[in-house]
């Protein structure tokens, strides 16, 4: 009776374990699907987390490279000079027909020795307007570069862009992004030679205006006018450091300043 006894026990105790472990496996399977859930939600996390910030470090990689790539540009023309393409649209004028101008010019500093004021500026390589009285004007005042040439603008909502022709060639055309504009003021020294020697005027300018140095904010294309040429001999970088959007502005163009300067 004892083993039988013995057995019923066993049998008993065996079907409260089977009982138990049916009863546990109630409550762990749902809570196993609870925690696997909530270990896939933290990895999704984690890895989303992880999207994101691979996605921000590659944006700054981009930004980098670009601004490395300018400095590059730059420090590859280190000892020869920067070089600025700046298209004008005169609207109204008091003395003069409107007419529109593309400045291609370098910044410089003139300085006879040692000892004498340093005088900073710009020079002019090219400066095509688009009416004789603006080319007559600069040529026999200011010594400027002036030629009569095709000049037009065109806009898009993001863009503004600016065509230099020439004996109906092309020879640069010219793009920049807008930017938000404030109000400012800001004047530069011209350069020009007249008689052998140097002459020099202010150009003082107030208006509403934006810049940029974000690499690339401005981009040029030449085309196959012998100025054109020329200009690509000077391996000039096709990554911009900085452009200006000026939409409106006054301007005072002064006359020849202080006496001519030897060259």
């Amino acid at each position: 009776m004892e083993p039988k006894t013995h057995g019923g026990k066993f049998i008993a105790v065996a079907a409260v374990l089977v009982i138990l472990l049916f009863l546990f496996s109630l409550w762990a399977f749902p809570m196993y699907n609870v925690w696997r859930k909530e270990l896939r939600g933290k990895a999704d996390l984690k890895e989303a987390e992880w999207s994101r910030q691979i996605a921000i470090e590659e944006a700054k990689a981009r930004k980098e490279s670009a601004t490395l790539d300018a400095e590059a540009e730059v420090e590859r023309a280190k000892g020869v000079a920067d070089i600025h393409f700046v298209a004008l649209e005169y609207r109204s004028i008091d003395i003069v027909f409107p007419y529109n101008e593309f400045a291609i010019c370098i910044p410089v500093i003139y300085k006879i020795n040692e000892q004498s004021r340093e005088l900073q500026g710009y020079y002019y390589l090219y400066l095509p307007v688009t009416t004789e009285d603006a080319r007559w004007g600069g040529v026999e005042n200011l010594g400027l570069p002036k030629f009569v040439a095709e000049i037009g603008f065109a806009d898009t909502d993001e863009i503004r862009s600016c065509t230099l022709n020439v004996d109906g060639k092309e020879v640069i055309s010219l793009k920049v992004n807008k930017l938000p504009t404030v109000s400012k003021s800001w004047e530069f020294t011209n350069f020009g030679i007249r008689d052998k020697k140097l002459v020099k005027n202010l150009f003082q300018v107030h208006g509403q205006g934006g810049t940029s140095t974000t690499a690339g904010g401005a981009t040029y294309t030449l085309g196959d006018h012998p100025i054109s040429e020329k200009l690509l001999a000077l391996e000039i970088g096709q990554i911009s450091i900085r452009h200006d959007y000026v939409p409106q502005a006054q301007a005072v163009l002064t006359e020849a300043i202080g006496p001519p300067l030897p060259l």
